[in-house]
């Protein structure tokens, strides 16, 4: 287990330090007892738990209701309040190592279990750190939790008052819940979520949905974390006559009182904000110094040397001004369809027309997009397509910062999804359907779109695996 002791000396709880002095005698002398830090670390450990699972598997695991008991016990004493803001940075960090170790310890159960069942296409010139950054990628922004349609990124939650108002980069979490008799039986009766099985499958699939879940508790540790600093520094003014069930604060310190909000337990909870540390690791993990914006519009790209493979897509009224001669494309019952080269330079996948008068060396951009944001799926309905040779790729993008590439057109999509007063952060979503000459042409586009994407995928990961690891 983590090893809150020893936080100061090795951050995963591994080490030892000689000069070690208990914190909690300064703190008995603060609190005038000297059972207090007892408490403090006591429940800390409760607050932010692992459990170890079949074959070394861990879950980081986050307590609400004895978040609720830490916050009333702290609040009321500063000396208690400023050694639980310690112990939980520290557990904090602890979380965040294990969390960046993680994706190792599924790809090495993985490796050696049988996966019955998969339909997940993975390519064998992958090496162990592409594995586990696209096994982390897929930890925090697909949706691979059981019983929950949202990935980790869309668990992102922004005040609906606050939206236009607030930071940017303010998104909060649930980091308490007063208890209420069902939650109490979960404890004494070992009911719920307290008696958890500790065997499971261990296919990739199901490794992967458990890291997930993970990784959602360990966003609720941070916010908690950061919410007991910034009480800490204040000597918890902002809720010193507040009680601790149903509000939302803002980074700012303005409350919002949730009381009569609907959603599961929101109306006894308390939510706070994350770290900005946090959010910039999980939302920009490309803010790293490298191109960050896809080539320009009209701009012109070299074709030699670069897989570029020929292409034609239709081209919406919305975007013809990006062609740079309309009278080169072909209109066929009412739809214009333009003949492009797929290219990938660098981290963008683009769609170039030919260079008019030019050697055919050369393309000019007609849009592009990051290709960690991008999907590909063959045709489902290719084989009952029997007038043409043609055939498609159903390509999508999906945006955190809600950006549709040209040619690209927006999904139709429900609602913003709520959970009381807050939205949670959500993708929008674009398609782009790209057709190829023949079935073998598309399958060779196919494999060639599906190894990119993946190898953007698993970069992503490894970037922020690795700022997880160095908690910077």
């Amino acid at each position: 287990r983590m090893d809150t002791k020893r936080a100061h000396s090795d951050d995963r709880g591994m080490g030892r330090s000689t000069s070690y002095k208990d914190p909690r005698r300064s703190l008995a002398r603060k609190s005038g007892g000297g059972y207090m830090s007892e408490v403090v670390s006591a429940l800390c450990l409760s607050v932010a738990n692992v459990t170890t699972h079949q074959k070394g598997i861990y879950k980081i695991g986050f307590d609400a209701i004895g978040a609720h008991s830490l916050l009333y016990l702290a609040r009321e004493n500063y000396g208690a309040l400023e050694f639980t803001a310690k112990v939980m940075d520290g557990r904090r960090r602890q979380a965040s190592f294990y969390l960046a170790e993680l994706p190792s310890k599924i790809e090495q159960v993985a490796a050696i279990s049988v996966d019955v069942g998969s339909d997940e296409e993975e390519d064998p010139s992958e090496d162990d750190e592409q594995r586990k950054g696209f096994c982390t990628y897929q930890m925090f922004y697909d949706q691979v939790r059981s019983k929950t349609k949202f990935s980790v990124a869309n668990e992102f939650l922004r005040l609906k008052d606050t939206v236009g108002k607030s930071e940017e980069d303010e998104y909060s979490q649930l980091v308490a819940t007063k208890s209420k008799f069902d939650d109490l039986s979960d404890r004494v009766c070992g009911t719920g979520r307290f008696a958890e099985k500790t065997k499971a499958k261990d296919n990739r699939a199901t490794l992967i949905g458990r890291g997930g879940s993970s990784a959602f508790d360990f966003l609720r540790i941070d916010a908690l974390s950061s919410f007991l600093k910034e009480l800490a520094a204040t000597e918890s003014q902002t809720i010193k006559c507040e009680p601790l069930i149903g509000f939302a604060i803002s980074r700012g310190g303005v409350i919002l009182s949730t009381k009569v909000s609907s959603g599961m337990d929101v109306p006894r909870s308390v939510f706070a904000p994350m770290s900005e540390r946090l959010i910039r690791k999980v939302l920009r993990p490309e803010d790293d110094g490298r191109e960050k914006e896809p080539p320009r519009q009209g701009s012109v790209v070299g074709l030699v040397g670069r897989t570029a493979v020929p292409c034609v897509c239709e081209v919406p009224r919305t975007s013809s001004h990006l062609l740079s001669d309309e009278a080169q494309s072909v209109v066929s019952e009412g739809v214009t369809w333009q003949s492009l080269y797929l290219v990938f330079l660098g981290r963008f996948m683009i769609l170039a027309e030919p260079e008019r008068g030019g050697t055919g060396g050369n393309g000019r951009v007609v849009t592009a997009c990051s290709v960690a944001k991008v999907e590909v799926e063959r045709d489902p309905a290719a084989q009952l397509n029997t007038a043409t040779p043609a055939r498609r790729l159903l390509v999508t993008h999906a945006s955190l910062e809600g950006h549709v590439p040209g040619l690209f057109l927006t999904e139709e999509t429900n609602s913003i999804a709520s959970l009381g007063p807050f939205n949670r952060l959500r993708a929008i979503r674009s398609s782009l359907d790209v057709w190829f000459e023949d079935e073998n042409a598309a399958e060779q586009a196919y494999r060639v779109m599906q190894s990119k994407f993946r190898r953007a995928r698993a970069k992503r990961g490894n970037r922020l695996r690795e700022r997880l690891a160095q908690d910077d």
